[in-house]
C-alpha cells in the first residue's frame, strides 16, 4: 500500500484506450483526477434550467466533455476549448459514443433527467486501462 505521502503526490493518472471503432480507430480518454472532475461538474451545473431541470444545448454540453477528456496517450489534450464548435461536427454516432465512455470512464454524475435527454443508456464502455 502507498504511504499517505504517496497518495496525495499523486494526481496524475493514465488514460485508457478507447477503441472508437471508426476511421479513428483507437483514442485516450484522460482519466480525471478530482480537479478534473469538479471543474466539469461546475461547468455542466451551469447548462441545467432550474425550472425544468434540462439542458438547454446538449450538444455543447457534450462536446465539452469531449474536448476535456480525448487526449495523446500521455495524457495531453487533443483538443482546445476554441475547438468545441468543430467538434460539434463530428459524426453523430462516434460524438454518442465519445461521450458515453467519457462519463462512464470518469464516474462522472449524470442526472436521471440530463441522462433522458441525453440518450444517455447504460452500455459497456470500449475504453480499456493502458497502464
Amino acid at each position: 500500500m502507498l504511504t499517505r505521502d504517496e497518495m496525495l503526490a499523486k494526481n496524475t493518472f493514465p488514460p485508457v484506450n478507447f477503441d472508437t471503432k471508426s476511421d479513428w480507430g483507437v483514442v485516450y480518454l484522460k482519466t480525471f483526477n478530482g480537479v478534473d472532475a469538479s471543474n466539469w461538474h461546475s461547468w455542466a451545473s451551469t447548462q441545467f434550467d432550474p425550472e425544468t431541470g434540462q439542458i438547454g444545448n446538449v450538444g455543447l454540453y457534450r462536446a465539452n466533455l469531449i474536448q476535456r477528456t480525448v487526449c495523446d496517450e500521455t495524457g495531453k489534450l487533443i483538443f482546445e476549448e476554441s475547438d468545441i464548435p468543430r467538434i460539434l461536427g463530428i459524426q453523430a454516432g462516434l460524438f454518442a459514443e465519445l461521450f458515453i465512455a467519457s462519463v462512464s470512464h470518469n464516474k462522472l454524475s449524470v442526472t436521471e433527467v440530463a441522462k433522458e435527454r441525453l440518450g444517455f443508456t447504460e452500455t459497456k464502455s470500449n475504453a480499456t486501462g493502458t497502464g
